[in-house]
């Protein structure tokens, strides 16, 4: 993988320790403990308001020529459901607040119809899930009715067979959402920096670079 490549390349040894979502990989990074990460969107722009974190490089996926991705709203294929408005007094399943696709912007595109995340008491239940995988499973097990989910999740776990086409549909894709950035702390020195900037835009010459882009 991309991490164990940059070992074989550098003098430093890069650990990588998985963040059970957004909120920990913030304080991770904030408080030092961690000084590269993956944020999404939304949870860049958090960051980059403090000043600490310098985003170096955005996936983009095999065979395209943008980083950009949406967020779905998604339901079982013979549910009632077929459009946002549908979504009130139902069971929805959404990410923690730092999400991109998961909630920022689910909560803007449904405020757009007069609906609000904000408010509870619009839906039968909200459920507040850690990932996107666990969003889209509580829809095929029956969990929640409807899941906002990134494309990009949803697009994986139909290539990898965890989920039929057929099982689901997409009762609404947001606009186009920018990429989820790698950044570094702005303590790093700044060859640091470089070298990592560099190593790992040019990664893909050497190795097949694989997740979320």
């Amino acid at each position: 993988g991309l991490v164990e490549f940059m070992n074989e390349q550098g003098n430093f040894t890069i650990q990588i320790e998985h963040c059970s979502d957004y909120a920990e990989a913030i304080n991770a990074l904030e408080n030092g403990s961690a000084q590269i990460g993956w944020l999404g969107p939304y949870a860049y722009l958090e960051m980059e308001e403090k000043g600490i974190v310098e985003p170096f490089g955005i996936g983009i996926r095999e065979g395209e020529n943008s980083p950009n991705y949406q967020s779905v709203f998604i339901a079982r294929a013979n549910d009632n459901i077929s459009c946002l408005k549908d979504i009130k007094k139902r069971r929805l399943a959404i990410s923690d607040t730092h999400s991109t696709s998961g909630y920022a912007v689910p909560r803007r595109e449904l405020a757009e119809i007069g609906i609000h995340l904000e408010n509870a008491h619009e839906f039968a239940s909200l459920i507040t899930t850690h990932n996107h995988d666990e969003a889209i499973s509580h829809v095929i097990c029956g969990k929640a009715d409807v899941a906002a989910v990134s494309s990009i999740n949803l697009d994986e776990n139909i290539a990898s067979g965890n989920l039929g086409r057929k099982d689901i549909k997409i009762i609404h894709t947001s606009p186009d959402i920018p990429g989820a950035p790698l950044v570094f702390s702005t303590t790093l020195p700044q060859g640091t920096r470089d070298w990592i900037k560099s190593t790992v835009l040019n990664a893909h010459k050497s190795i097949q670079v694989g997740g979320y882009g």
